[in-house]
């Protein structure tokens, strides 16, 4: 792995870039989903409670790669960055959908994900690729 004529820097970007969606979804796991907050003391309910974030985490992905992108394009189209839906969000929407999700019979079901993926949309943030300036720091006495 040392030699740089066999292993080029090239090689490692792309494996850099195959690795991203991986770290990506362990900081949405960690920070917005809050993996690290659980509420058992024992063995099984701890894997209980992860199992149960891994479970709505994948519920949330499912939903928001089904919302429409073209809706959110359109809604907006106008303002200077790109948009895309606010995971944080929408992980609040879909928390208030969880009984219906689980518990209600397969038409209710369906209608309710009709109305998540109605509002899934409204509710984006900016994306700003290759920002480069620096945050000032903010001290607090």
């Amino acid at each position: 792995m040392t030699d740089r004529r066999r292993y080029s820097h090239g090689v490692f970007k792309w494996l850099y870039g195959k690795r991203w969606g991986v770290e990506t979804a362990i900081f949405t796991l960690k920070s917005f989903l809050q993996l690290a907050l659980i509420s058992a003391y024992t063995q099984p309910g701890v894997e209980r409670d992860l199992w149960a974030s891994f479970a709505f985490y994948n519920r949330q992905s499912v939903l928001v790669a089904a919302a429409s992108e073209e809706e959110v394009q359109r809604a907006t189209g106008h303002r200077e960055y790109t948009y895309r839906l606010n995971r944080n969000v929408t992980a609040g929407v879909l928390q208030r959908f969880l009984y219906h999700i689980y518990l209600d019979g397969p038409a209710t079901w369906r209608r309710k994900m009709l109305v998540l993926l109605e509002l899934m949309p409204r509710y984006t943030e900016p994306y700003r690729p290759d920002r480069r300036r620096e945050r000032g720091r903010i001290c607090i006495l």
